[in-house]
Formats: structure tokens, sequence, C-alpha cells
């Protein structure tokens, strides 16, 4: 063998080892992103299948006598949900901003928060409500639930008659958590629902 062929069958080894590994690193960061796209397309389709499954709720509120009203909530769909094992009804202040003792004087931030700022106030049915939450179970498609409402009561800082005026008429704000076993919940965009 002549010293041309020594030098060239190690260095024809090196380049084809060279290639390989090349290829190799090129065939290991192409299945890498392959498993990046399809757990993109994966999240992506469970988020829309999720999507396709949020709660839609109707909401509609009427005066009933003296300070009561009531919160009629129907579970119009979708079919393919078949309902829902828990929802969370939350009845929010007018303005969804949080208030301080600056807003309104020394009063705690403890008082400030049980205060709805707002024209009624839920009338609490079982362990666990109070009068701005309340939770209903298993609740099925084309099921109405009658929400009993109060009117609220001013705040010892307010002047009565001031609050009354205010909230005579006043929209009432709704936040409703929907939850069904095997699904993430659904928190549903707040709702502004006029009492007729």
């Amino acid at each position: 063998m002549d010293t041309l062929t020594t030098l060239v069958i190690p260095l024809s080894a090196v380049a084809v080892a060279a290639v390989t590994t090349v290829a190799a690193v090129a065939a290991a960061c192409s299945a890498r992103r392959s498993a990046r796209s399809a757990a993109a397309m994966a999240a992506n389709d469970a988020a829309r299948r999720h999507e396709d499954l949020a709660p839609r709720i109707e909401l509609r509120a009427r005066q009933l006598h003296g300070d009561r009203a009531e919160l009629l909530l129907t579970l119009i769909g979708p079919d393919t949900l078949g309902g829902v094992d828990t929802l969370r009804v939350r009845v929010d202040d007018e303005h969804d901003q949080p208030r301080t003792p600056v807003t309104v004087g020394s009063y705690t931030q403890e008082e400030l928060d049980a205060q709805i700022w707002g024209p009624y106030r839920l009338t609490p049915t079982g362990p666990g409500d109070d009068r701005r939450t309340l939770t209903l179970t298993d609740v099925g498609i084309g099921a109405r639930r009658p929400l009993a409402l109060e009117r609220t009561t001013a705040p010892p800082w307010s002047d009565p008659e001031w609050w009354r005026h205010t909230y005579d008429g006043a929209p009432v704000f709704v936040t409703l958590t929907c939850h069904r076993d095997g699904h993430e919940p659904w928190s549903l965009p707040r709702r502004r629902v006029d009492v007729v």
C-alpha cells in the first residue's frame, strides 16, 4: 500500500463519521421539533375542546315584592357537556376594582370586602354560602334554578337614602365558575343582569 492510500482511507473514514454524526444530530433536532409541534397541536386541540364545552348560561333577574328579587339561572348548553357538577355564583360589586380603607375612611378591609356595592345580594341557601357567593350542585342542561336575592343594605359610612337612590334600578353583576369532573373549571366572563 502506498503512502497516499494510507492517508486517504483514514481520512475517508473520518469524513464518513463526520457526515454520519451531522445526520444524526439533524435527525435528533428534527425529532425534537416534531415532538414540540405535536405537543403544541395537542394542547391547542385540548384548549379548543375545552372552549367548545364551555357552559352557556342564561341569567334573568326580576323584581318580586318589597326588597326581594329573583335571579333565574338556566344552563342552556352545550348538550355534549351534559351538565355541570358544581356551579359557583358570585354577586360582584358594580365596579370591578378593590375597595381600600382610604376610599371610605377608617373601616377595615374585612368590612369593605363584606359590603356588596350593588342593588342586591344573595340569600344563602346552604353551608358555605354567604351573601356574595353560593354553589349549586348537579346542574343539568335545561335546569332552571331560581336564586333568592335581597336588597343590599347601606354600609354604616353611607347615607341610607343616598344608597337606595343610587342603586334603585341598577343592574346586578354576576360571575360564574363551573366545574365538571374530568375537565378544567370554566370561569365565565362577568355578566351584567338587569332587574326587571
